[in-house]
């Protein structure tokens, strides 16, 4: 799926998503990431099964207004020990597919607002 250029190019916006990699700025990213207007955090071959802890603080130290999950193609309740986790930072966060949680990413970039999305591709 190809997405519209109508964001801001200093900042990383996702340009494109396939089942098994995401376009960030039109580069080919074949493993899941965290990614903020100016950061990309690469998590190698991570899938739902190895989101932890330590990745949700990962996303936390971006300073985000809204963390978005993306799950892979299908969308996955988070384990009760990481619900815990996101709702004691007191920030927003959403749990959808990948794909939507590409969309909805550009959508608040182009809104200037600081979103933060954890892109979970499926093994």
């Amino acid at each position: 799926m190809k997405f519209t250029e109508d964001l801001d190019k200093s900042k990383n916006s996702i340009t494109g998503y396939e089942a098994n990699t995401i376009h960030v700025n039109h580069k080919i990213i074949t493993q899941s990431l965290i990614l903020a207007p100016d950061a990309l955090v690469l998590l190698g071959d991570s899938s739902l099964r190895h989101l932890n802890s330590t990745q949700i603080e990962q996303a936390k130290a971006l300073t985000p207004e809204v963390i978005l999950i993306g799950t892979g193609k299908s969308q996955h309740m988070l384990s009760k020990d990481l619900l815990k986790q996101l709702v004691m930072l007191g920030i927003g966060y959403e749990v959808m597919t990948t794909k939507a949680a590409c969309r909805t990413y550009n959508i608040l970039l182009s809104e200037d607002r600081r979103a933060v999305a954890i892109l979970l591709l499926d093994e």
